[in-house]
């Protein structure tokens, strides 16, 4: 039975404890099964160190010593835990150390002292400082590396010689112990185990000196000092540099720290032979796994060669070692990419210090393609792998930051810095959201100046990605990706107009770049969001930006999922700016998987039909092609009600309700094309809304849509007086839901027939006065009966309405009586008897104008003019037929010229072009009348 098993089983078994038992407190649990190391052991094997934490918080061990050693162990368990990230690791060890240091500050008499000196010297160099350490010595290192790395080895060297001092004050007190004390010793041991930790201390030491001493700047004093003393103990010991030697296991490590002091210290005799024994010491290895252990030294010593060539200026020679090592890793996959990123840095390294060895001499052209030369490897690395681009750039990036001059920097290397800022602002806001979760607000002081740090990174970002974008010698691919960047920062920084644009120059310039498609969808996200936007829906900019963002995404990636999900809006977009035609070929090429697909059906038929009714109102002469493409919109709407028939019968989308609007609104499009004027099918539209209101009792909505083409082909039919009962039908069938209907229909038909009258089309205008007023009764109609739901003010305003309507018509006596009652009805709300709406006096005026009653028309069209706002439409309209009125009543020429160019001076528009032409048309018969 496992071990958890029969824990739960005892758990169950035993009774409850009395008060009694539990004073004093028996063993724990654990200890009568198994001993307290091995509990701890076992947790800690199965990574269990949270629970072994919280156990020895509740039931510490007696000892401090015992406490400390215990907690030194946890955080071992943590730092070797490959599942925990490498920042927790980072400081679990250096959180290991520090209790190492307590142990020994506290227990400087234990025997195992010198073992935790020894232990932590170790650890400092090998465990806590490695990053540091690698950073330095593989790629070069940065600022704040060797900042971090100085401390750390300063305590290392610290420990160690402070170990090396009294285990050489042990060794040498054995000259004074009896020989029987040291033959005991030595029997047991203790001297062979005194000698090695020495041999230890020195070695560790040495590593700790050599380490302390790259920390510091090239001429500080102290470095070449600590560098002579690494030298000096290597020298000192002919079994560690001896190449005869037999003793291999510090040999090749040591050549290498020699090669690598002598290097620094401008000694350049024997660096490179140096380095040329340790690879060969390490390739004499008969061990296979002490061979593959001891690769880093090959590694180093690789590196140190070129940098040794490239310190004595050879450059081609150091080139040619590059190709060379770069040859050995390609043959050998295992961690490839790490060696080959460290010959890239390696390879940049070299070619900076030519290229500033030749702008020194006067050769910038060169200098410039050196640098270009040097970081080729690094390019054709990132591009193997969008993973390697990551680590490229960011292991770029810390060495950038060291030099930050913009200008000496070759595109990649500025694309490589772009990363890091935005790196950086990525890490300034999540410590923002630490602090806000931690209870500050947003406005704080300490948030505040986070926000103005990420602030300035991202600036920062885009600024650096401006200049490879302008750079004219720069690769696509660079100016693509530093676009991207470039739109990223901008949408960070909340200017999302401009991260459109910038998201839409890579989409449309470089459609072949991997992000050149989500870029795309990035601007077409960022445009839309203007609809959702009242006050930005005026702005023409915006509007011509989202039309190219959406046809960039639908033209240059049309088979990405994204571009078959947008095609769908990118046809409302085209459809609501009136581009019909290419609006109907966008939705038609929305497919069956897209969830709007028969929404697209209908609207391509409804777009086509709008295409269709447009170019019939332009080109009323071309009869044939209006016929032509009328009947293709007629097809095209009869296919998508088919469609969308057919979906509703399967059931597969649900949505049953959409579907059938969409069905009925189908069969008005096809009714709609049928009695466009010169295409004239009145049978055909009858026809297709027989029974509409029986198959759709469920779209009354669009009952307004369906008396108007019935209106129009009975009319057309010449059947005008039923057509004039459709309306008093319709109303009693529904007298409360048709005002709506009846309104809607009013309005669409006011403004075809407005329509109608500025294109001069006189034919169509009549025929359609008829059914506006047989519309506006029907709504007057229905007001009045209804007296329970429409106020006094409402009625008012539907008998205006008919009033306008019958004047529109020319049923001028009718349009003067009712527009009579209106201005009535609006005198009786003054105390003065003075009407206030102009827009029944003005009707009036206008009945009155119309009927050749000049006199009574004139002082109404003046009272209008005077009250109504300077530069209105109706106070341009007043003025206009007050001065038609006097011209009329023969008023005095002059005077009325003079008026006309007065207010011509002041604005040329005089009220709009249809208004302007009948100025000029009264100016010149005022002047005829004045000539004669």
């Amino acid at each position: 039975m496992p071990v958890r098993c029969i824990y739960a089983f005892i758990a169950l078994s035993l009774p409850l404890p009395t008060a009694s038992a539990l004073d004093p407190p028996p063993d724990y649990p654990e200890a009568k099964r198994l001993s307290t190391s091995q509990f701890y052991d076992g947790l800690k094997n199965r990574g269990l160190t949270d629970l072994l934490a919280l156990h020895l918080r509740e039931h510490p061990p007696a000892s401090t010593l015992d406490r400390l050693l215990l907690a030194r162990d946890i955080k071992l368990a943590e730092y070797a835990d490959p599942s925990k990230s490498q920042a927790d690791r980072n400081i679990a060890i250096a959180e290991a150390n520090d209790i190492l240091a307590k142990l020994i500050t506290r227990f400087d008499n234990d025997k195992r002292i010198n073992q935790w000196r020894l232990t932590l010297g170790k650890s400092l160099v090998h465990e806590e400082g490695e990053r540091l350490t690698s950073s330095i010595l593989y790629r070069g290192g940065v600022k704040v590396d060797r900042e971090r790395l100085r401390p750390l080895m300063q305590r290392a060297v610290d420990v160690l010689d402070a170990l090396r001092r009294d285990l050489r004050d042990e060794y040498e007190a054995l000259d004074r112990v009896s020989a029987a004390r040291y033959e005991s010793m030595e029997a047991a041991g203790d001297i062979d185990k005194l000698e090695q930790d020495l041999a230890q201390s020195d070695y560790r030491l040495a590593w700790a000196r050599f380490y302390h001493a790259v920390t510091l700047e090239p001429n500080d004093k102290d470095r070449k000092l600590e560098l002579r003393l690494v030298l000096e103990y290597l020298e000192g010991r002919s079994n560690l540099l001896d190449a005869e030697s037999p003793d291999s296991s510090y040999k090749a490590q040591s050549l290498l720290l020699a090669a690598m002091s002598e290097r620094r210290l401008g000694q350049t005799a024997n660096v490179r032979t140096r380095l040329g024994s340790a690879i060969d010491t390490v390739s004499a290895f008969s061990d296979e796994e002490q061979r593959r252990g001891a690769g880093w030294v090959v590694t180093l010593a690789r590196i140190e060669i070129v940098r040794s060539l490239s310190d004595s200026a050879d450059f081609e020679a150091a080139a040619g070692a590059i190709d060379v090592f770069k040859g050995l890793v390609e043959r050998d996959e295992q961690g490839a990419f790490r060696k080959l990123l460290i010959i890239g840095l390696l390879s940049r390294s070299v070619h900076a210090a030519q290229a500033d060895a030749l702008q020194r001499n006067g050769q910038p052209i060169a200098a410039g393609r050196a640098r270009s030369i040097g970081i080729e490897m690094l390019e054709e690395l990132a591009e193997r792998d969008p993973a390697y681009r990551d680590d490229v750039y960011a292991t770029l990036f810390g060495l950038l930051e060291d030099e930050e001059n913009i200008d000496t920097m070759t595109p990649f290397e500025r694309c490589a810095f772009v990363a890091g800022k935005q790196g950086q602002a990525e890490s300034v806001a999540d410590d923002i959201e630490k602090l806000i979760a931690k209870g500050e607000t947003a406005s704080s002081a300490a948030v505040a100046d986070l926000e103005t740090r990420r602030a300035a990174l991202i600036d920062a970002a885009a600024d650096i990605a401006q200049t490879v974008i302008d750079l004219p010698n720069a690769p696509a691919a660079l100016r693509a990706e530093a676009g991207f960047n470039l739109g990223v920062a901008h949408y960070r920084r909340g200017r999302t107009f401009e991260a459109a644009k910038a998201f839409l120059a890579v989409a449309r310039d470089f459609r072949e770049h991997t992000r050149a498609a989500g870029a795309a969808v990035f601007a077409v996200q960022l445009t839309w969001a203007w609809r959702e936007d009242p006050t930005l829906q005026d702005r023409d900019d915006l509007r011509t930006l989202c039309a190219e963002a959406l046809a960039t995404l639908d033209e240059n990636f049309p088979d990405t999922d994204s571009a078959k999900y947008w095609r769908f809006f990118r046809g409302q977009f085209l459809l609501e700016q009136e581009q019909y035609e290419r609006a109907a070929e966008t939705f038609a090429a929305v497919g069956p998987e897209h969830k709007h697909y028969p929404e697209a059906v209908y609207l391509a038929a409804e777009a086509q039909t709008s295409a269709a009714i447009r170019f019939g109102l332009e080109h009323p002469n071309e009869f044939r092609k209006i016929s032509s493409i009328a009947t293709a919109a007629i097809h095209t709407a009869q296919s998508a009600g088919t469609t969308i028939n057919q979906l509703i019968e399967s059931g597969k989308i649900g949505r049953q309700a959409d579907l059938r609007n969409l069905a009925a609104r189908t069969r008005i499009l096809i009714a709609e094309l049928c009695v466009m004027p010169r295409v004239s099918r009145w049978d055909r539209a009858t026809e297709t809304l027989d029974n509409f209101e029986k198959e759709f009792p469920d779209q009354l909505a669009l009952i307004g849509r369906v008396l108007r083409v019935r209106m129009i082909a009975l009319e057309a039919q010449g059947k005008a007086e039923q057509a004039s009962q459709l309306i008093p039908e319709y109303v009693r069938s529904d007298p409360r839901g048709a005002v709506q209907t009846l309104q809607g229909l009013f309005d669409a038909l006011k403004e075809d027939i407005e329509r109608n009258v500025r294109a001069g089309r006189e034919e169509e205008v009549r025929s359609q006065t008829g059914s506006l007023v047989a519309i506006a009764r029907g709504l007057y109609d229905v007001a009045r009966e209804q007296s329970d739901i429409f106020s006094h003010n409402a009625v008012y305003a539907i008998r205006i309405q008919l009033a306008e309507a019958e004047l529109l018509a020319n049923n001028i006596e009718q349009a003067k009586k009712l527009f009579t009652e209106c201005v009535a009805i609006d005198e009786a709300r003054y105390d003065d008897g003075l009407a206030r709406d102009s827009r029944a006096v003005i009707g009036l005026a206008e009945a009155y104008y119309q009927s050749g009653a000049f006199n009574e028309a004139l002082p109404l069209f003046n009272r209008v003019f005077k009250g109504s706002e300077s530069g209105s439409e109706t106070w341009w309209k007043s003025l206009l037929r007050d001065l038609q009125c006097r011209t009329r009543l023969e008023g005095d020429a002059a005077a009325i010229i003079k008026a006309i160019e007065q207010r011509r001076y002041l604005n040329r528009d005089l009220g709009g072009h249809d208004l302007r032409r009948e100025f000029e048309s009264l100016l010149d018969e005022n002047r005829r009348r004045l000539q004669n």
